[in-house]
C-alpha cells in the first residue's frame, strides 16, 4: 500500500499549513527529514495525542521551517499532521520535501473520503464542504444518519427477493434528490415569458441586487443570465431567458430557443406575465408557478391571484410571498423530515442502478450496490500537476 500525503490548508503567505499523511511506512519516510527538538530522531511509533516541534531538515545539512507533528492514529496505519507556516514557496518546498521521501500526492477531498469510516462518511463530508447553509448542514447530517439506517435495512431485506417491497423505497429515496439538491448544487429555476413581461427586473429582485439588464426595448435580454441567491435557507441558481416571440432576428431565435430548451432541466419555471396570461402548452409537463408581474399598475384586488403569484419589482409587493411559495414547491420542507432522502446525485445514480438491476432480477449485483456506501472508501487519486 502506498503512503500518501495532503495539503488540507490553502496556500496562503502569513498563514499556517497542514499537511496530512497517512500510510504504513508514513512514520519512517517523515523520520527521513525531520529533526526533533526533544529527542533529536523521530521514535519508530507514535503515539496519537501527543505533539512533538520539529524541523526540517535540507538538503545540504541545513535546517528548514520549524513545524509541529500531531499523531492521528496508529492503526489500521499511520497517521498523522504537519502543522507548519505557509507561502507558496514554502509549501512547494515541503511538496518536493515529500515526493522525495516517497509520499504520493493527492487533494483534500480525496483523502478525506480514503480516511471515513466508509463511502457514506465521505460522501456526508464531501456534501458539507459544497453546502452553504445551516439548513443544508442540518439536512445533509440528518439525511446522512437517516440514509445509513435504510441502507443497512435494505440489504437485509432483499433477501427475501421481493422487488416489490423494496423497489418502491428504492424510487422514493432517489426522487428525494429533487428536494435535497437545494442544499448542495442548488434548485435550477427558469423564469421566463414574452418579451418586457418583467422577467429581467423580477431576478433582480429575488437577488437583491442588479444583475439582468432592464430595458424598456423588447429583445435585450438574448442569452441565458444565471445567477445564485439563498432563499430560505435554500440554494437556488436563477436563470433569466429572452423572451419569447416571433422575430426574424436570428441571434435573438437562437436565444430563444436555448432559453426554451432549458426549461427540460430545470426543477421549477416561473412563467411571468403582466397581464395573467395562461402557461403556454410547452410548460405543461413542467413544475411551473405563474408569475403576474407589476402588479403596482393593478388593483389590489387583482384577479387571478390564487393561481398567479402578484409581484412587483418596483415596490416589493408579493416578493417574500413568491418565494415562499417556491420553497414550498420544492423544498416541501424535507429539511428534517422522517422520510430519508438521496442527498447527493451519487447517491442518487446509486439507487437508481440498484433498482435497474433488481428488475434485471440480477439481486447480487444491487446488493454490491448499495453496500458500497457502507464499506470503506479505496485509496485516493494521485493530484495531477
Amino acid at each position: 500500500m502506498d503512503d500518501w500525503a495532503a495539503l488540507l490548508t490553502p496556500d496562503l503567505p502569513g498563514a499556517i499549513s497542514v499537511w496530512s499523511l497517512r500510510g504504513p511506512g508514513s512514520w519512517s519516510r517523515l523520520r527521513q527529514s525531520l529533526l526533533f527538538h526533544q529527542s533529536g530522531m523521530m521514535p519508530g511509533v507514535e503515539m496519537p495525542g501527543t505533539s512533538r516541534l520539529a524541523r526540517w531538515q535540507l538538503e545540504g545539512g541545513g535546517q528548514g521551517d520549524e513545524v509541529l507533528i500531531i499523531p492521528r492514529a496508529r492503526s489500521p496505519y499511520p497517521w498523522l499532521e504537519i502543522h507548519g507556516h505557509s507561502g507558496p514557496a514554502l509549501l512547494k518546498c515541503h511538496e518536493l520535501t515529500l515526493i522525495s521521501l516517497g509520499f504520493k500526492l493527492t487533494n483534500p477531498s480525496s483523502f478525506a473520503a480514503w480516511t471515513s469510516t466508509d463511502r457514506l462518511e465521505a460522501e456526508i463530508a464531501h456534501c458539507l464542504e459544497l453546502t452553504t447553509t445551516s439548513r443544508g448542514v442540518q439536512g445533509i447530517l440528518y439525511h446522512g444518519q437517516l440514509l445509513r439506517s435504510v441502507l443497512q435495512q435494505l440489504l437485509i431485506e432483499s433477501k427475501n427477493r421481493n422487488p416489490n417491497q423494496i423497489l418502491p423505497r428504492l424510487r422514493l429515496l432517489a426522487e428525494g434528490f429533487r428536494h435535497a439538491r437545494g442544499w448542495t448544487t442548488g434548485w435550477k429555476i427558469i423564469i421566463c415569458g414574452k418579451p418586457n413581461a418583467g422577467k429581467s427586473s423580477l431576478l433582480n429582485a429575488l437577488l437583491g441586487t442588479s444583475r439582468a439588464l432592464v430595458s424598456k426595448h423588447p429583445g435585450t435580454t438574448r442569452d441565458v443570465v444565471k445567477a445564485y441567491a439563498v432563499v430560505e435557507g435554500w440554494r437556488i441558481e436563477f436563470a433569466d431567458t429572452a423572451g419569447w416571440h416571433e422575430t426574424s432576428d436570428a441571434l435573438e431565435m437562437e436565444g430563444i430557443a436555448f432559453g426554451k430548451k432549458s426549461v427540460w432541466d430545470a426543477d421549477l419555471v416561473l412563467w411571468v406575465s403582466e397581464d395573467g396570461e395562461p402557461t403556454p402548452e410547452i410548460l405543461q409537463t413542467s413544475l411551473v408557478i405563474p408569475v403576474w408581474s407589476k402588479s403596482d399598475l393593478l388593483g389590489r384586488d387583482s384577479v387571478g391571484s390564487e393561481i398567479f403569484s402578484m409581484v412587483s419589482a418596483v415596490t416589493g409587493q408579493g416578493m417574500e410571498e413568491l418565494k415562499r411559495r417556491i420553497v414550498d414547491t420544492l423544498g416541501c420542507e424535507g429539511n428534517l423530515s422522517s422520510v430519508p432522502m438521496a442527498f447527493s446525485l451519487e447517491i442518487k445514480k446509486s439507487l437508481d442502478e440498484a433498482a435497474a438491476l433488481i428488475q434485471h432480477d440480477n439481486w447480487d449485483a444491487a446488493e454490491y450496490e448499495l453496500g458500497r456506501w457502507l464499506r470503506p472508501a479505496p485509496p485516493p487519486k494521485e493530484k495531477s500537476e
